[in-house]
This record gives C-alpha cells, structure tokens and sequence, in this order.
C-alpha cells in the first residue's frame, strides 16, 4: 500500500511538471512571433545589426540614445512570410527636450535584416509599438505645452510598401 501512495504521487508529480513545461513552450512559441527582448541579446546578428544602427543614429542627431526605453518587434511587414523587424527608440539631445522618439524598420531578407527606413515620430516620454494586421502601430504621450496634466497622443501605422517604410496617421 505504501508502494502504491508512492506510485500515485510520482504519477502525478510528473504530471505536473509535464503540464509546466508544455506551458513554457506556448509561451515561447507564441512570443517569438511578436515582441522581442528590449536589448535583443537572444539573437547575435540582430543584437549587432541593432547596435551598429543605434550608434549611427547617435552620431547623425548629436544625442544618445536611450536604451531604456527601446522597443522592439518582429511582425511581417511587407507580406512575404518573413518576421521583419521594427525598433522604437528614443534619443536624447541637449538642444531638443523631451525626448524626440524614432521608428527605425529592416525587412527580413532571409538571411539577415536589411534596413529598409526610419520616420521620426514625436517626442515625449510614454510610447508602444504593437503589430496589427501586416502593420506596426506606434503610440506616442507627451505632455501639452507647459501644462503638467495635460497628455497630447500621436499614432501611426507603418508597414513596407515595395521595400519602403510608409506611414501614415490614422
């Protein structure tokens, strides 16, 4: 009998630990499709390609950028089958405050990501970037003139049009 109590606890251990691990596996599998991580370090050649882009940017506007708060997404942009990618990522001047936010996207080219544009998008502090229907949506906060209370949004849609960043306000 106590072999038995035994038997049925391990049974249902395992069970358990099976039921974790396919739970783990929809997570990953369900988030690769979508949100990468913030400094995409789980991906060498799009952690370097980013870098490599964000120093560039960097020396072209004269700030730095602000890691913290970069997004970054993966979604089919241009309609070909392939995960392309898209960044949201803000950089700091000494001349411009707040914040001036940029969308920088490279399409997938099977091999490696290629860059295929950028489109400053605001400025302010609070944004998200989300992947609707073939399309990135990029949301932007910022506060009104001098009045602390009052919150301005901006939004856009952009997608790959003949291997060209288009975007347009909703």
């Amino acid at each position: 009998m106590g072999h038995d109590v035994q038997s049925r606890f391990h049974h249902r251990s395992l069970r358990h630990v099976s039921l974790v691990v396919m739970l783990l596996v929809l997570v990953v599998a369900y988030g690769c499709g979508h949100h990468a991580p913030r400094s995409a370090a789980a991906d060498p050649e799009i952690g370097s390609l980013l870098e490599q882009f964000l120093h560039s940017q960097e020396k072209l506007t004269g700030g730095r950028e602000l890691n913290r708060e970069r997004e970054i997404l993966r979604g089919d942009l241009d309609q070909d089958g392939d995960a392309d990618l898209a960044v949201l990522y803000s950089i700091a001047t000494e001349e411009a405050v707040p914040v001036s936010i940029y969308l920088g996207v490279f399409r997938n080219g099977g091999r490696s990501h290629a860059f295929a544009g950028r489109i400053y998008v605001g400025f302010g502090s609070a944004s998200s970037l989300s992947y609707e229907g073939g399309a990135v949506a990029v949301k932007i906060a910022a506060q009104a003139g001098g009045d602390s209370e009052a919150v301005e949004s901006t939004a856009w849609v952009c997608r790959l049009d003949e291997r060209q960043l288009a975007c347009e306000k909703p």
